[in-house]
């Protein structure tokens, strides 16, 4: 055996022998690692900052408490928290498509660095792959069904609207275009909406999204011909 694959071998060993950790380090140590990556990650879209995907975490998680009194189902919240932490981990302002996919490949490694197990790492990687709206797909696990509507209702209500102005600006949009571009992505997403609180979460926050359109509208037709 090589000196190298010896030093390989020596450091499988180690982690072999080491505990697994309970899923809230597992949690930890991915949030560390989001943190790290996008304080160095210059093009990261402002409105795909930790702030986002913390807010999607536990947006997800409490709607997985809804979802099963409503379904009846158990949640994994492990593989739920890590896929909200991780699914929009690549995704700059100026390329944001395909960052579906590049999302997963990043995932992956950050899954790697916290020796989180292979199989589940699976799973997390699927459920980040079905969250988009843009590339909508058929959810393969109810983990899949609550990531999608919690990261959907990060994208109405005043929330929504600071993301969507701070994004389309780093895209050079006034805000006429960009608030003709919110409303595609509303009209676009409500209908695929996946869970019963999901749905009624969204319609409350889109009552404010719409009075602040047509706010906005009215004020804009004043000074435009």
């Amino acid at each position: 055996m090589s000196s190298r694959e010896s030093v390989r071998s020596n450091d499988q060993k180690e982690r072999d022998e080491q505990p697994p950790l309970k899923a809230e380090d597992y949690v930890a140590a991915a949030e560390k690692v989001v943190r790290q990556i996008l304080e160095e990650s210059p093009r990261q879209s402002a409105a795909h900052q930790p702030d986002h995907l913390f807010r999607v975490r536990d947006r997800a998680i409490s709607l997985a408490g809804q979802f099963e009194k409503d379904e009846g189902r158990k949640v994994d919240l492990e593989i739920l928290a890590l896929a909200a932490l991780l699914h929009d981990i690549d995704e700059p302002y100026d390329d944001k498509e395909g960052h579906v996919m590049r999302s997963v490949g990043r995932a992956s490694e950050i899954l790697v660095k916290i020796d989180y197990p292979q199989a589940r790492a699976e799973k997390v990687m699927r459920v980040i792959a079905e969250h988009s709206s843009e590339t909508p797909s058929q959810a393969t696990s109810d983990e899949s069904l609550v990531l999608f509507d919690a990261d959907k209702l990060d994208g109405v209500g005043a929330i929504g609207i600071a993301r969507t102005l701070v994004f389309c600006g780093q895209q050079g949009m006034p805000p006429p275009l960009a608030i003709e571009w919110y409303e595609e992505k509303i009209a676009k997403a409500a209908p695929l909406l996946r869970t019963k609180s999901g749905r009624s979460l969204a319609q409350k926050q889109a009552e404010f999204v719409l009075a602040f359109i047509q706010r906005f509208k009215e004020e804009q037709g004043k000074f435009v011909s």
